[in-house]
């Protein structure tokens, strides 16, 4: 996942492969998602950034697990 988004931190790189685990019993909750510390670090500006890096990085993703 590193090489797919390397300006992640590894605490996001983290929170990012539990939210695409295939395992769903391995899979984090919405809610565990967004109580990470990877979201509760965020300011209101960093929270804007994220959401727009996310709609480009769920394209990224899909086409890597699609391969």
């Amino acid at each position: 996942m590193a090489l797919v988004v390397p300006e992640l931190s590894p605490e996001g790189i983290y929170l990012l492969q539990k939210m695409l685990a295939l395992n769903p019993s391995k899979r984090l909750s919405a809610e565990e998602c967004l109580d990470h510390p990877y979201f509760l670090q965020l300011d209101d500006d960093g929270m804007a950034l994220l959401l727009n890096v996310n709609q480009d990085l769920a394209v990224v993703c899909i086409k890597a697990y699609s391969l």
